[in-house]
Formats: structure tokens, sequence, C-alpha cells
């Protein structure tokens, strides 16, 4: 694992780009200290994988069935609109 400081990176960046998609793993440093790490994104993995991997740690919830979700109902409002009651309080001097 290389260790390539901020600048250094930000300057050659197509060319730590090429090695992290050979594989090679990079620490981003400031300083002196890690503060990322750029590593390739493993193979194979697809987005439907990672959903149910998200779902398994709790991290989202997946649909219980598939299609599309339906349209929400519009609900009506009474009452005064949000721009008249915006104007009300300009004319009183917030």
């Amino acid at each position: 694992m290389v260790k390539k400081g901020i600048k250094e990176i930000r300057d050659n960046f197509t060319q730590y780009l090429k090695r992290v998609k050979r594989g090679e793993e990079i620490v981003v440093t400031e300083r002196g200290k890690p503060v990322a790490l750029l590593k390739p994104i493993p193979e194979g993995e697809g987005v439907q994988e990672k959903l149910e991997s998200a779902a398994m740690k709790g991290l989202v919830r997946l649909p219980q069935k598939e299609g599309n979700i339906p349209a929400h109902k519009k609900i009506k409002l009474t009452g005064k609109s949000l721009t008249e009651v915006i104007l009300e309080d300009r004319e009183t001097g917030w």
C-alpha cells in the first residue's frame, strides 16, 4: 500500500487512478496523517447485491413487491396560501 500526499495525488491524479484500476490501494495523507483510501471497486458486485447487503445491515428496507410505486393522492388544503402568509408578515414588519 502506497502513501501519497494530497498535493501529489492532485498533481498526478490520472497516474494514480491508473494504478488503482490495476488493483493497487493508495492512502492519501494530509501533513503525514491518513485522510482517505483510494481503492478499486470490487468487480461483479452489482446494484442489487449492494442493496441486499445494505438491507442485511439494516441500512435500507427493500420493497415487499416489484412494480412501480403508486402515485400519492393530492391533499386539498384550506386556508391561506404560503405566499399570502409571507406577504402579510412583510406588511406587519416581521
